[in-house]
């Protein structure tokens, strides 16, 4: 295929994730029999049905990029055995962009991960994206497909697979515009005027300095291409902190919980290792999914905003979830991050992103799969286990590095509620991943795990 024009929409945003250049893994951990050739049939099948998934961006500047047609791309399934399924899996993610070169740059990479020894009947399957062409919950709704396909050609049932790879045709990327259109229709109630009045007067600080400063990244983003990363990927038992929490308040949600630790860990390098004092408040981006499920089956992009959250460090950690909950529920509920969304659009539009700094002191995302983890028969003939991340970054210049120039936490759940909480490679130094993780240690201890 030539370089046609695309009939891709545009999203400002995913120009942006181009420079940035995120590849994140989903790993799904099972226990019982893959049937591995049926699986890449099942891979190849539903994304070669994404139009998307046959375009690049061309990118010239932050307000001038374009989707342009490529060849149809083949995906393949790698194949590995591990004695150490952990270990496997933190190289898979470290691999992530020599494999996407190796691979032509395809948006969606796959690897088989079975298990010997102690772990003979268990194996991970490792999903790496491209964050350019989609987000974590596209690459869900992608991966929920394929192992419906997989389900359906187990059982035979070739209408179902039919009809799961026109379901799989039916995704599309439309232009931010119309979705932030679409929004506000469904939300009679919401003002986006409204909206920016409460953007402009909410009240930010990154107290502890935990983003790197624009002007630092010319000398540190050199340094960080010539390095080698390990992921950070840590497991935690919340259900004490999360029973204990709702003591108090009964309603506030898992993630809001977790956020609420990830801040007393911010909080106690602030005050332990940076001098801050005690009463501080600390502000934080959370990725907020600006579609419905029904939406998901439509639209495939980058479909999210960055909300600011800014809670008091100092209070009880069961206080902080609450602020933290509340204040998701007005965002969700008044369309604040629709309107964030679109001003983050109106800014690239500009060409003004990445021109100041930001305090606020980390990122933090949610991944769950909840088709994964409520529903038993997931897999055929397999008992879901754990749901994982990993995630490796090569910002191709200071406007990538932007988005990810301070701590990103990702939150993921498993079935039997365990908590998996890995972090993006820092930009400057293994040790704030370490230092971080280390804090992360302290307080799920402290709280209860």
């Amino acid at each position: 295929m030539g370089n046609t024009a695309a009939s891709i929409g545009k999203l400002g945003l995913e120009g942006l994730m181009d420079r940035a250049n995120i590849a994140f893994t989903n790993g799904y951990r099972f226990k019982g029999a893959i049937n591995s050739v049926t699986l890449q049939h099942s891979i190849n099948a539903i994304c070669q049905s994404i139009e998307k998934f046959s375009y690049q961006v061309h990118f010239v500047s932050q307000d001038n990029y374009s989707w342009q047609q490529t060849e149809q791309h083949s995906f393949t399934l790698n194949n590995i055995t591990a004695a150490n399924l952990e270990t496997a899996f933190a190289q898979v993610c470290q691999d992530s962009h020599q494999n996407f070169a190796k691979q032509k740059q395809v948006p969606m990479l796959f690897t088989l991960i079975q298990g010997t020894n102690t772990e003979k009947d268990e194996f991970i399957i490792a999903q790496t994206s491209c964050h350019t062409h989609v987000d974590a919950r596209s690459s869900e709704v992608i991966f929920n497909k394929i192992i419906e396909h997989y389900n359906a050609l187990s059982q035979q049932d070739e209408s179902k697979n039919k009809a799961i790879i026109a379901s799989a045709e039916q995704l599309q990327t439309v232009d931010a515009d119309f979705i932030i259109q679409q929004r506000f229709a469904l939300n009679e109630t919401a003002s986006h005027d409204d909206n920016v009045a409460n953007i402009m007067s909410y009240q930010v600080d990154d107290i502890g300095q935990h983003a790197i400063p624009m002007a630092s990244l010319d000398e540190l983003l050199p340094k960080y291409k010539t390095t080698e990363r390990s992921p950070f990927i840590q497991y935690f038992n919340v259900e004490k902190m999360l029973t204990s929490a709702r003591q108090k308040h009964e309603n506030i949600s898992k993630n809001s919980v977790v956020c609420a630790a990830i801040v007393k860990a911010i909080y106690n390098i602030n005050v332990q290792q940076k001098g801050v004092v005690a009463e501080h408040i600390i502000s934080f981006k959370m990725l907020s999914d600006l579609l419905s499920p029904q939406m998901r089956q439509q639209y495939c992009g980058n479909y999210i905003a960055f909300v600011p959250v800014t809670v008091n460090g100092e209070l009880p950690l069961e206080d902080i979830a609450k602020d933290i909950n509340d204040r998701i529920i007005n965002f969700k509920t008044t369309n604040l991050d629709v309107s964030i969304f679109a001003l983050t659009e109106a800014a690239i539009k500009e060409a003004i992103v990445g021109s100041a700094d930001e305090p606020l002191s980390f990122i933090v995302t949610n991944w769950n799969n909840f088709t994964f983890i409520n529903q038993e028969d997931y897999l055929t003939d397999c008992q879901s286990i754990r749901h994982q991340s990993g995630v490796n970054i090569e910002p191709k210049d200071n406007l990538g590095a932007a988005l990810v120039n301070r701590p990103v936490l990702v939150i993921n759940f498993s079935p039997n509620g365990e908590l998996c909480l890995s972090q993006f490679p820092s930009l400057d130094s293994e040790k704030v991943n370490q230092n971080l993780a280390n804090q992360f240690d302290d307080v799920f201890s402290t709280f209860g795990t």
